[in-house]
Formats: C-alpha cells, sequence, structure tokens
C-alpha cells in the first residue's frame, strides 16, 4: 500500500503540511467521484459533466507536481481546481438560493492553513491570496446574477446542499485528528526526548 501511494506522491517522511496537502487532495478527488455520481443521476448534463472532468483532472495532476517535489505547484493547482469546481456550480448551474456560494470560505480557509507553512513567506502569501480570491467570488456571488443554466428541483438542491456540508465535516474532522496526531507526538518529543535522539544530540 505504501509503494502505491509513494508511486502517487505520498511521502511519509515529508514535512507533515505536504502530507495534508496529499490526504486532502485525495478527499477532494473522492468528493468530486462522489458529487459526479450526483450529477450524472440528477442534473444530467454534459456541460455540468465536463465541467467535472476538467476540475477531476486538475485535482490529479496535483499528484505528479508532488512526485516531483513541486509542493507549492500542486497547493495552487489543488485549490485552483476547487475554485474553478466551485464557480462552476456558484455561477453557471445553481441558483443563489441553494447557498452553495458559502463553501467559498467554508472550505478556502481551512485548506489553505492547513497545508501552508507559516514560517515560509510564499506560503503566507499564498493564504492572503487564496482567502481574498474566496472572499471576491463569495461577493460576486451575491451582487452579480446567476446565470443559473440547469434546472433543479428543489428537493434536489437540498440533497446536494446536505452533501457538501457533511462531506466538508467529514474532510476537516480528517485533518484535525491528524494535526492532533502530529502535536502528541511533538508533546511526546518534548516530554521524553531521548526516546527520539535523532532531535536530541545531547542524549
Amino acid at each position: 500500500m505504501h509503494r502505491f501511494l509513494n508511486y502517487f506522491g505520498y511521502d511519509q517522511e515529508a514535512d507533515a503540511k505536504h502530507r495534508f496537502t496529499y490526504i486532502i487532495n485525495l478527499t477532494s478527488i473522492g468528493l468530486v467521484l462522489l458529487f459526479s455520481v450526483f450529477f450524472l443521476l440528477v442534473v444530467k448534463s454534459l456541460y455540468v459533466n465536463l465541467f467535472t472532468a476538467f476540475t477531476l483532472l486538475m485535482f490529479l495532476l496535483v499528484f505528479p507536481l508532488m512526485k516531483n517535489k513541486m509542493y507549492m505547484a500542486a497547493k495552487i493547482m489543488m485549490l485552483l481546481a476547487f475554485f474553478i469546481q466551485e464557480s462552476s456550480i456558484v455561477f453557471l448551474w445553481f441558483p443563489r438560493e441553494s447557498n452553495i456560494n458559502y463553501f467559498y470560505y467554508i472550505v478556502a480557509p481551512p485548506i489553505s492553513f492547513f497545508v501552508s507553512d507559516f514560517s515560509i513567506l510564499k506560503e503566507r502569501i499564498y493564504i492572503i491570496v487564496a482567502n481574498l480570491i474566496a472572499v471576491v467570488l463569495l461577493v460576486a456571488s451575491e451582487v452579480y446574477p446567476l446565470m443559473n443554466l440547469v434546472q433543479i428541483s428543489d428537493g434536489m438542491i437540498h440533497i446536494f446542499s446536505v452533501m457538501s456540508v457533511l462531506s466538508t465535516i467529514l474532510s476537516i474532522t480528517i485533518i484535525f485528528l491528524l494535526l492532533c496526531k502530529q502535536f502528541i507526538e511533538y508533546l511526546q518529543r518534548f516530554i521524553n526526548p531521548c526516546r527520539y535522539r535523532q532531535f536530541n544530540r545531547y542524549c
């Protein structure tokens, strides 16, 4: 299993932020596939399915970038894929009453914070830019008229909204669990540093 994951860019020895990028991207692909089933069964629109396939391809491109240790490019690609997918749903397909546009600010800030190293300037800039884009798109979706090209019943929109909320909660919960695990490891190293000799040359 580890060899399979390593082939797609996962490195157990990599920095925790890079591993979070891989896990968030993998989760995003799973969610895109889930929504693809919803679109195929309910929406049945060629344009919606083409946009979904395009964003899926963008998420998949994150893996070769990570395999080649182009971590910053991978993070940009991942968030760009999210913005394109979300914007197509908000501005083209779903009506404003669905409130799908709020996911700009439900998803973008946690992703940008989880995958970024605050000690690196360009990654701090990445956080700021990502959140500014989320704010601009959220405001634009509230101010400008939406195209609403696909007719979807209120019941189906409600189901999609519930799916989106649950999947987002699940994704963020997974990342928080990973962060807790990392914090416990750091705490153990602090309490008993000699157990981790490679981190303390005085033991």
